[in-house]
């Protein structure tokens, strides 16, 4: 008996799940991502995914359940019953009135219930292709930004439930490149001057693996030395970097370009030194 029990009580919890799940659509269950045929389950590289399933608390989707629980449109419903019922539609407007039956659909007493569990739970998240593929770039974007220039992301979505589904990303990083060489060209000789003293200061440091993250920090680092020695109307927009690859082997050049600034004249656009 006990095992009967336990038995239905799964598969009605299986079944409750989906409740709302519309057709043709699946509940996400489950992400799972491998990183060069390992598991990856380290939240920097979860978080960036585009989509995540239902919380749950020691494995129950208690949320989902409450939201599950709640009629879809329960001043729908009411109206409904009351067509169905003719006579208790009279007397309820004979105990209150037509507009104050009307209005009963929309009071706590019918409808509050259902949307005190709507607000606490929540919608069932169900597979959306363009959010995956959203996730695919995302990952592949976060590696490449890190030094991993060959990349590969892939997926593959498990749907033998169902109305269920699981997504699994499979990510091939190959090995990661580093910086081999830093060279600069500033155009304005003023600032070039600056730039060369405080050279040695620089943040990106050859041998290190490549991060745009550094670069990032560079720009910040090299707009506040120029603006603190007089440049004011300096913006780190001023500085771009090109990142040559081709024909070595796992390392990169880091060519650090910083414009002239620009400024308007009439209708047209033109560059000056600083």
């Amino acid at each position: 008996k006990i095992t009967l029990v336990f038995l239905a009580s799964v598969v009605f919890y299986s079944c409750s799940l989906t409740k709302r799940v519309p057709d043709g659509e699946r509940l996400l269950l489950k992400n799972e991502i491998t990183r060069n045929g390992k598991k990856e389950s380290s939240d920097n590289i979860v978080n960036q995914l585009y989509q995540f399933p239902n919380s749950s608390l020691l494995g129950y989707r208690l949320r989902l359940n409450l939201y599950n629980l709640a009629k879809v449109n329960a001043d729908s419903s009411y109206n409904a019953w009351l067509a169905r019922n003719p006579s208790t539609h009279k007397s309820l407007n004979g105990i209150l009135s037509a507009k104050q039956t009307d209005r009963l659909g929309n009071s706590y007493l019918v409808s509050g219930l259902s949307n005190t569990l709507k607000n606490l739970g929540e919608r069932p998240v169900v597979v959306e292709n363009a959010l995956t593929e959203k996730s695919v770039l995302r990952l592949r974007n976060h590696y490449f930004n890190n030094g991993f220039f060959k990349t590969k992301v892939t997926y593959t979505i498990d749907s033998s439930e169902v109305k269920k589904a699981q997504i699994k990303y499979n990510i091939e990083t190959d090995k990661p490149y580093f910086i081999d060489s830093l060279y600069a060209k500033v155009q304005s000789q003023d600032l070039e001057t600056l730039f060369t003293l405080n050279k040695q200061r620089s943040v990106i440091k050859e041998g290190k693996q490549y991060n745009s993250a550094i670069l990032d920090e560079e720009r910040e680092r090299i707009t506040t030395l120029f603006r603190n020695n007089g440049a004011y109307d300096f913006q780190k927009t001023y500085i771009n970097y090109e990142v040559d690859t081709i024909g070595k082997n796992y390392k990169a050049s880091i060519n650090l370009i910083i414009d002239n600034k620009t400024i308007k004249q009439g209708d047209t656009l033109v560059k000056e030194p600083f």
